[in-house]
C-alpha cells in the first residue's frame, strides 16, 4: 500500500499480550487521505475481527484484512466521501483468558457508529487533533479476537 505522508502513529491500546495469546500483527495500513470508505466489524462478547476498504491515490478500491476471527454478528458501515474518523473508542479485558478488544466505537465528523461487542473492562479513546483524522488502523490479533487497536493520523 502507499504511504500517504506525513502521518502518526498512535501506539496501540491494550495490556500486553497474555502468554496463551498468539500475535499475530497487522500494521502498515495506510489508507486515503480522508479514512476508510468502508469498515467491517464482527463482534459479540469481544470484538471478532476488523476489517475495511480504502480508495489509493489511482483511485482504486481496495480490501484490507480481516484480522482476527469469523465469529460474532457482522456490521458493515460505510462512510461518506467528506466523513472524516475523529475518534476510535471501546473497552479491552480478558475474555476467554486472554486480553483482547471487548468493544469497539467509531466518532466521525457527521455520526457515532458501534459500539460493538460488550462494553466490559478498561476504557480506551484515541481522539485526532483538530485538523487531523483517523487514516488507518494498525494492531494485534489472533485467528478469533482483535487484541490491540492502534491508528495512524493526519493532518486534513
Amino acid at each position: 500500500m502507499e504511504n500517504p505522508a506525513p502521518s502518526i502513529v498512535v501506539p496501540p491500546i491494550a495490556a500486553p499480550v497474555s502468554a496463551n495469546f498468539s500475535r499475530l500483527a497487522f500494521r502498515n495500513l495506510y489508507i486515503r487521505r480522508t479514512g476508510p470508505d468502508s469498515l467491517t466489524v464482527r463482534a459479540s462478547a469481544a470484538v471478532d475481527s476488523i476489517e475495511f476498504t480504502y480508495t489509493d491515490r489511482g483511485g482504486q478500491r481496495r480490501a484490507a484484512g480481516r484480522w482476527g476471527g469469523l465469529g460474532g454478528n457482522l456490521r458493515t458501515i460505510d462512510l461518506g466521501d467528506a466523513e472524516d474518523v475523529r475518534e476510535v473508542s471501546g473497552t479491552y479485558g480478558t475474555f476467554e483468558g486472554a486480553t483482547t478488544l471487548t468493544s469497539f466505537r467509531i466518532l466521525t465528523s457527521s455520526r457515532t457508529w458501534g459500539p460493538w461487542g460488550v462494553e466490559n473492562g478498561t476504557r480506551f479513546c484515541i481522539t485526532a487533533p483538530v485538523g487531523s483524522s483517523i487514516v488507518g488502523f494498525y494492531g494485534r490479533a489472533t485467528s478469533r479476537l482483535v487484541a490491540a487497536l492502534g491508528v495512524y493520523l493526519r493532518r486534513l
